[in-house]
């Protein structure tokens, strides 16, 4: 029986705001994971405003704190998505879709913009330890085939 072996790639471009672009890479990066929807958020003193309401400058503002929805297949990369988010102390990441137990979607909240930018400066400056990549588990696949 022929067995089949899963590459990831990308099958599609999406466009996602600037700003937590390294987030969804550095998750997008990691075994099992595909991120989903993502926001980088509005500045601090836009949040908590209503949908629509007009700031001093005439702006309209929809208050939205910056996050990003994900699923995670592997129990192993989501402790260690977990152990890395807890470490910020800036977000919280929390279930937000059970339907297709026992694959959940999950959501990194950031508690302000500025916590994402923390969090993409680490990034940026591979402060953030990266978790087993795709290539990773191949590799010791192979090695067990051997």
């Amino acid at each position: 029986m022929d067995e089949h072996i899963e590459e990831k790639t990308i099958l599609k471009t999406a466009y996602i705001d600037r700003g937590i672009k390294p987030v969804v890479k550095w998750l997008n990066d990691l075994y099992s994971v595909n991120t989903e929807h993502c926001c980088e958020g509005d500045e601090q003193e836009d949040i908590g405003k209503r949908k629509g309401e007009e700031d001093e400058e005439g702006r309209i503002s929809v208050g939205q704190k910056p996050y990003v929805t994900f699923t995670c297949n592997d129990v192993d990369m989501l402790t260690y998505i977990l152990q890395t988010i807890s470490g910020y102390g800036e977000c919280k990441i929390e279930i937000v879709d059970r339907e297709y137990f026992p694959y959940f979607k999950y959501c990194i909240n950031f508690y302000t913009k500025d916590h994402l930018r923390i969090m993409v400066r680490r990034i940026k400056n591979d402060t953030v330890e990266m978790g087993p990549t795709m290539d990773d588990f191949e590799r010791e696949f192979n090695k067990r085939e051997k």
